[in-house]
């Protein structure tokens, strides 16, 4: 991972950068089967929509810019923020949404470990 931009209608604009060598988990989110078995043995496909979700850690200079008030302030915000996950492979992925969950950094290692998700599909670009 290099970057993640964010753009948020009050809170601004904002590019989190990611640690060297820190790894990220990616669900695109959309649509999720699973197969249960009825009583004569046939399948029943049970389909459900759920959120996107990339979990990467940031990188946190608290004597610089506050990231963490950054991401608490988009946390709060009823409005979704749009995003874009840049790899260093060239791969863009985007979506709107928010962090979410614990938000608790870390002043030994510098860096921030965080869930973004939102609703629908995270899209490759």
């Amino acid at each position: 991972m290099i970057e993640i931009t964010a753009n948020h209608d009050t809170i601004g604009s904002y590019t989190f950068s990611i640690p060297s060598e820190e790894d990220a988990t990616v669900d695109l989110g959309g649509i999720k089967s699973e197969i249960t078995v009825a009583g004569d043995g046939s399948s029943i496909d049970t389909m459900t929509r759920k959120p996107w979700k990339f979990e990467v850690p940031v990188c946190w200079d608290v004597l610089d810019v506050n990231t963490l008030d950054i991401l608490q302030r988009m946390q709060e915000s009823p409005v979704h923020t749009d995003f874009t996950f840049t790899n260093i492979s060239g791969a863009i992925f985007a979506g709107k949404g928010k962090p979410v969950g614990d938000l608790t950094g870390s002043m030994k290692d510098s860096k921030i470990s965080v869930t973004f998700t939102g609703g629908g599909r995270l899209e490759k670009i």
